[in-house]
Protein backbone atom coordinates (compact mmCIF):
# COMPACT_ATOMS: atom_id res chain seq x y z
CA UNK A 1 0.00 0.00 0.00
CA UNK A 2 1.39 3.40 -0.95
CA UNK A 3 0.54 6.89 0.29
CA UNK A 4 1.86 10.39 -0.01
CA UNK A 5 3.51 11.56 3.23
CA UNK A 6 3.38 15.12 2.06
CA UNK A 7 -0.38 14.95 1.82
CA UNK A 8 -0.54 14.16 5.54
CA UNK A 9 1.44 17.22 6.53
CA UNK A 10 -0.59 19.36 4.21
CA UNK A 11 -3.63 18.60 6.35
CA UNK A 12 -4.16 21.15 9.12
CA UNK A 13 -6.03 18.61 11.29
CA UNK A 14 -3.14 16.18 11.07
CA UNK A 15 -0.67 18.84 12.15
CA UNK A 16 -2.80 19.82 15.14
CA UNK A 17 -3.07 16.19 16.10
CA UNK A 18 0.70 15.67 15.98
CA UNK A 19 1.26 18.82 18.05
CA UNK A 20 -1.23 17.72 20.71
CA UNK A 21 0.37 14.29 20.90
CA UNK A 22 3.80 15.84 21.31
CA UNK A 23 2.59 18.15 24.10
CA UNK A 24 0.93 15.23 25.89
CA UNK A 25 4.12 13.21 25.67
CA UNK A 26 6.25 16.01 27.04
CA UNK A 27 3.72 16.73 29.85
CA UNK A 28 3.82 13.25 31.34
CA UNK A 29 6.65 13.95 33.83
CA UNK A 30 4.91 17.13 35.00
CA UNK A 31 1.56 15.38 35.42
CA UNK A 32 3.23 12.61 37.37
CA UNK A 33 4.75 15.19 39.71
CA UNK A 34 1.35 16.89 40.24
CA UNK A 35 -0.29 13.52 40.96
CA UNK A 36 2.45 12.63 43.44
CA UNK A 37 2.04 16.00 45.16
CA UNK A 38 -1.71 15.47 45.55
CA UNK A 39 -1.13 12.05 47.08
CA UNK A 40 1.43 13.50 49.51
CA UNK A 41 -0.98 16.31 50.45
CA UNK A 42 -3.70 13.77 51.28
CA UNK A 43 -1.25 11.75 53.37
CA UNK A 44 -0.24 14.93 55.20
CA UNK A 45 -3.87 15.73 55.98
CA UNK A 46 -4.47 12.22 57.28
CA UNK A 47 -1.36 12.35 59.47
CA UNK A 48 -2.32 15.80 60.79
CA UNK A 49 -5.78 14.52 61.74
CA UNK A 50 -4.26 11.43 63.35
CA UNK A 51 -1.85 13.59 65.33
CA UNK A 52 -4.73 15.72 66.63
CA UNK A 53 -6.72 12.66 67.68
CA UNK A 54 -3.70 11.06 69.35
CA UNK A 55 -3.10 14.31 71.24
CA UNK A 56 -6.72 14.31 72.48
CA UNK A 57 -6.40 10.66 73.46
CA UNK A 58 -3.22 11.43 75.37
CA UNK A 59 -4.98 14.24 77.26
CA UNK A 60 -7.83 11.89 78.16
CA UNK A 61 -5.34 9.28 79.31
CA UNK A 62 -3.68 11.87 81.55
CA UNK A 63 -7.05 12.55 83.21
CA UNK A 64 -7.37 8.86 84.02
CA UNK A 65 -4.18 8.95 86.07
CA UNK A 66 -4.63 12.42 87.61
CA UNK A 67 -3.44 12.18 91.22
CA UNK A 68 -5.30 15.31 92.33
CA UNK A 69 -8.72 15.02 90.71
CA UNK A 70 -10.58 11.73 90.44
CA UNK A 71 -12.59 12.22 87.25
CA UNK A 72 -14.25 8.84 87.69
CA UNK A 73 -15.63 9.61 91.12
CA UNK A 74 -19.45 9.71 91.23
CA UNK A 75 -20.66 13.13 92.37
CA UNK A 76 -23.41 13.00 94.94
CA UNK A 77 -25.32 15.42 97.12
CA UNK A 78 -26.55 14.54 100.59
CA UNK A 79 -29.25 16.27 102.59
CA UNK A 80 -28.94 16.41 106.36
CA UNK A 81 -32.74 16.36 106.61
CA UNK A 82 -34.01 14.08 103.87
CA UNK A 83 -37.61 14.24 105.05
CA UNK A 84 -37.68 17.93 104.13
CA UNK A 85 -35.12 18.31 101.33
CA UNK A 86 -33.70 16.02 98.65
CA UNK A 87 -30.61 17.02 96.67
CA UNK A 88 -28.75 15.69 93.65
CA UNK A 89 -25.44 16.67 92.02
CA UNK A 90 -24.67 17.16 88.35
CA UNK A 91 -21.43 16.21 86.60
CA UNK A 92 -20.08 19.77 86.93
CA UNK A 93 -20.95 20.17 90.61
CA UNK A 94 -18.26 21.64 92.84
CA UNK A 95 -17.41 20.25 96.25
CA UNK A 96 -18.81 22.15 99.20
CA UNK A 97 -21.43 22.50 101.90
CA UNK A 98 -24.50 24.68 101.47
CA UNK A 99 -26.97 25.93 104.06
CA UNK A 100 -30.54 25.68 102.75
CA UNK A 101 -33.62 26.90 104.60
CA UNK A 102 -37.09 26.22 103.19
CA UNK A 103 -39.63 28.94 103.97
CA UNK A 104 -42.62 27.44 102.17
CA UNK A 105 -43.50 25.03 99.39
CA UNK A 106 -45.05 25.95 96.05
CA UNK A 107 -48.71 25.17 95.58
CA UNK A 108 -51.31 25.34 92.81
CA UNK A 109 -53.76 28.22 92.57
CA UNK A 110 -57.13 26.91 93.79
CA UNK A 111 -60.42 28.82 93.71
CA UNK A 112 -63.77 27.73 95.12
CA UNK A 113 -67.29 29.01 94.67
CA UNK A 114 -69.59 29.82 97.53
CA UNK A 115 -71.51 26.96 99.10
CA UNK A 116 -74.73 25.93 97.34
CA UNK A 117 -77.50 23.68 98.56
CA UNK A 118 -77.24 20.82 96.06
CA UNK A 119 -80.98 20.43 95.40
CA UNK A 120 -81.87 24.12 95.15
CA UNK A 121 -81.96 26.21 91.97
CA UNK A 122 -80.13 29.39 92.97
CA UNK A 123 -78.51 29.74 89.55
CA UNK A 124 -81.83 30.02 87.71
CA UNK A 125 -81.54 33.81 87.96
CA UNK A 126 -79.10 33.67 85.05
CA UNK A 127 -81.49 33.43 82.13
CA UNK A 128 -79.04 33.57 79.22
CA UNK A 129 -75.75 32.04 78.08
CA UNK A 130 -72.84 33.24 80.20
CA UNK A 131 -69.45 33.83 78.58
CA UNK A 132 -66.38 34.64 80.66
CA UNK A 133 -62.61 34.48 80.23
CA UNK A 134 -59.99 32.63 82.25
CA UNK A 135 -56.39 33.80 81.88
CA UNK A 136 -53.57 31.29 82.43
CA UNK A 137 -49.78 31.21 82.09
CA UNK A 138 -47.93 29.60 79.19
CA UNK A 139 -44.30 29.28 78.06
CA UNK A 140 -43.48 28.88 74.37
CA UNK A 141 -40.12 28.27 72.69
CA UNK A 142 -39.01 31.16 70.47
CA UNK A 143 -37.81 29.68 67.16
CA UNK A 144 -38.01 32.85 65.09
CA UNK A 145 -34.86 33.36 63.02
CA UNK A 146 -33.17 36.63 63.94
CA UNK A 147 -35.07 37.04 67.19
CA UNK A 148 -32.88 38.21 70.11
CA UNK A 149 -34.61 35.61 72.28
CA UNK A 150 -34.35 32.72 69.79
CA UNK A 151 -33.98 29.41 71.62
CA UNK A 152 -35.41 30.81 74.86
CA UNK A 153 -38.71 30.04 76.56
CA UNK A 154 -40.97 33.09 76.57
CA UNK A 155 -43.70 33.57 79.17
CA UNK A 156 -47.07 35.09 78.42
CA UNK A 157 -50.66 35.10 79.61
CA UNK A 158 -53.28 33.36 77.46
CA UNK A 159 -57.04 34.01 77.46
CA UNK A 160 -59.41 31.04 77.34
CA UNK A 161 -63.06 31.84 76.61
CA UNK A 162 -65.73 29.74 78.33
CA UNK A 163 -69.46 29.73 77.57
CA UNK A 164 -72.09 28.06 79.77
CA UNK A 165 -75.47 27.47 78.11
CA UNK A 166 -78.54 29.08 79.68
CA UNK A 167 -80.27 25.70 79.93
CA UNK A 168 -77.80 24.64 82.62
CA UNK A 169 -79.05 27.26 85.06
CA UNK A 170 -82.54 25.78 85.22
CA UNK A 171 -81.11 22.63 86.77
CA UNK A 172 -80.44 21.85 90.42
CA UNK A 173 -77.37 23.60 91.78
CA UNK A 174 -75.25 20.44 91.84
CA UNK A 175 -76.09 19.74 88.19
CA UNK A 176 -75.64 23.35 87.12
CA UNK A 177 -72.22 23.47 88.80
CA UNK A 178 -71.30 20.22 87.02
CA UNK A 179 -72.24 21.81 83.67
CA UNK A 180 -70.07 24.83 84.50
CA UNK A 181 -67.16 22.52 85.33
CA UNK A 182 -67.65 20.65 82.05
CA UNK A 183 -67.70 23.89 80.05
CA UNK A 184 -64.40 24.96 81.63
CA UNK A 185 -62.74 21.57 81.14
CA UNK A 186 -63.90 21.42 77.52
CA UNK A 187 -62.51 24.88 76.80
CA UNK A 188 -59.16 23.89 78.31
CA UNK A 189 -59.08 20.62 76.36
CA UNK A 190 -59.79 22.49 73.14
CA UNK A 191 -56.88 24.85 73.82
CA UNK A 192 -54.57 21.82 73.94
CA UNK A 193 -55.44 21.00 70.32
CA UNK A 194 -55.68 24.47 68.74
CA UNK A 195 -52.67 25.57 66.68
CA UNK A 196 -51.20 28.99 67.40
CA UNK A 197 -48.09 30.74 66.04
CA UNK A 198 -46.67 32.55 69.08
CA UNK A 199 -43.24 33.48 67.72
CA UNK A 200 -44.26 34.41 64.17
CA UNK A 201 -42.03 31.84 62.45
CA UNK A 202 -45.00 30.41 60.52
CA UNK A 203 -44.76 27.14 62.44
CA UNK A 204 -47.67 26.55 64.78
CA UNK A 205 -47.47 25.43 68.38
CA UNK A 206 -50.42 24.41 70.54
CA UNK A 207 -52.25 27.24 72.28
CA UNK A 208 -51.69 25.60 75.69
CA UNK A 209 -49.68 22.71 77.12
CA UNK A 210 -51.11 20.28 79.64
CA UNK A 211 -49.17 21.96 82.46
CA UNK A 212 -50.93 25.28 81.75
CA UNK A 213 -54.58 24.33 82.05
CA UNK A 214 -57.11 24.76 84.84
CA UNK A 215 -59.15 21.76 85.98
CA UNK A 216 -62.69 22.19 87.29
CA UNK A 217 -64.76 19.84 89.43
CA UNK A 218 -67.70 19.85 91.81
CA UNK A 219 -67.25 18.70 95.40
CA UNK A 220 -70.01 17.63 97.75
CA UNK A 221 -69.79 18.84 101.33
CA UNK A 222 -71.59 17.68 104.43
CA UNK A 223 -75.21 18.71 104.73
CA UNK A 224 -76.06 18.28 101.05
CA UNK A 225 -74.02 21.22 99.84
CA UNK A 226 -71.90 21.61 96.70
CA UNK A 227 -69.08 23.87 95.51
CA UNK A 228 -67.32 24.47 92.23
CA UNK A 229 -63.53 24.05 92.56
CA UNK A 230 -60.96 25.34 90.06
CA UNK A 231 -57.31 24.28 90.33
CA UNK A 232 -54.33 25.10 88.13
CA UNK A 233 -52.43 22.08 86.80
CA UNK A 234 -49.07 23.53 87.88
CA UNK A 235 -47.88 25.26 91.01
CA UNK A 236 -46.58 28.79 91.27
CA UNK A 237 -47.48 32.39 90.54
CA UNK A 238 -46.75 31.98 86.82
CA UNK A 239 -49.66 29.55 86.57
CA UNK A 240 -52.16 31.62 88.58
CA UNK A 241 -55.75 32.01 87.41
CA UNK A 242 -57.15 35.41 86.43
CA UNK A 243 -60.72 36.13 85.36
CA UNK A 244 -62.70 38.48 83.14
CA UNK A 245 -66.34 38.23 84.17
CA UNK A 246 -69.42 37.99 81.96
CA UNK A 247 -71.63 41.01 81.36
CA UNK A 248 -74.00 39.65 84.02
CA UNK A 249 -71.20 39.25 86.63
CA UNK A 250 -71.62 35.49 86.58
CA UNK A 251 -68.30 34.68 88.28
CA UNK A 252 -68.89 37.31 90.94
CA UNK A 253 -72.22 35.68 91.67
CA UNK A 254 -70.49 32.33 92.10
CA UNK A 255 -67.86 34.12 94.25
CA UNK A 256 -65.21 32.00 92.53
CA UNK A 257 -63.36 35.13 91.43
CA UNK A 258 -63.42 36.80 94.84
CA UNK A 259 -60.18 38.56 95.68
CA UNK A 260 -60.29 37.22 99.22
CA UNK A 261 -59.66 33.94 100.97
CA UNK A 262 -62.62 31.60 101.20
CA UNK A 263 -64.13 31.27 104.65
CA UNK A 264 -67.26 29.55 105.88
CA UNK A 265 -69.85 29.41 103.11
CA UNK A 266 -68.20 32.13 100.99
CA UNK A 267 -65.98 31.56 97.98
CA UNK A 268 -62.55 32.84 97.01
CA UNK A 269 -58.95 31.66 96.83
CA UNK A 270 -57.45 28.92 99.02
CA UNK A 271 -53.92 30.35 98.94
CA UNK A 272 -53.14 34.06 98.69
CA UNK A 273 -52.22 34.71 95.06
CA UNK A 274 -50.51 38.02 95.78
CA UNK A 275 -49.42 40.55 93.18
CA UNK A 276 -45.99 39.27 92.18
CA UNK A 277 -43.32 36.61 92.50
CA UNK A 278 -42.09 37.65 95.94
CA UNK A 279 -45.40 38.13 97.75
CA UNK A 280 -47.36 35.26 96.17
CA UNK A 281 -47.84 32.34 98.52
CA UNK A 282 -48.19 30.13 95.45
CA UNK A 283 -44.41 30.23 95.00
CA UNK A 284 -41.86 28.25 96.97
CA UNK A 285 -39.56 30.35 99.12
CA UNK A 286 -36.13 29.22 100.30
CA UNK A 287 -32.67 30.47 101.18
CA UNK A 288 -29.35 29.10 99.91
CA UNK A 289 -26.30 30.32 101.79
CA UNK A 290 -28.25 33.38 102.92
CA UNK A 291 -29.65 34.28 99.49
CA UNK A 292 -33.45 34.26 99.07
CA UNK A 293 -35.12 32.55 96.10
CA UNK A 294 -38.71 32.28 94.85
CA UNK A 295 -39.74 29.63 92.33
CA UNK A 296 -42.95 28.25 90.79
CA UNK A 297 -41.92 24.70 91.59
CA UNK A 298 -40.51 22.71 94.51
CA UNK A 299 -38.04 21.10 92.10
CA UNK A 300 -35.28 23.70 91.74
CA UNK A 301 -32.39 23.39 89.27
CA UNK A 302 -31.21 26.99 88.88
CA UNK A 303 -30.48 28.27 92.38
Amino acid sequence: MAFDIGSIFDSRDSINYLVSQYIALESRPRNQIIESREKLTKKQQILTSLDSKLSALNSSADRMTDEITDYFALKTATSSKKEDLLASAGSNAAMGTHAITVGRLATSDTRVSKKYSSDSTDLSSFGSDQTFTMEVGHYYLDNLTGSPTKGQKIYQRVDISVTVAAASFAKKNSEALADIASAINNAMSTALTIDHDYDGNETNEKKLDSIDIVRAEVVSEDGGNSRLVLKSASSGYSYRIDFTDSADSFLSGLEVSNNSQMAGSSGGFITNVGTGVTDSLLNSNFEVNGLTFYRDSNNVTDA
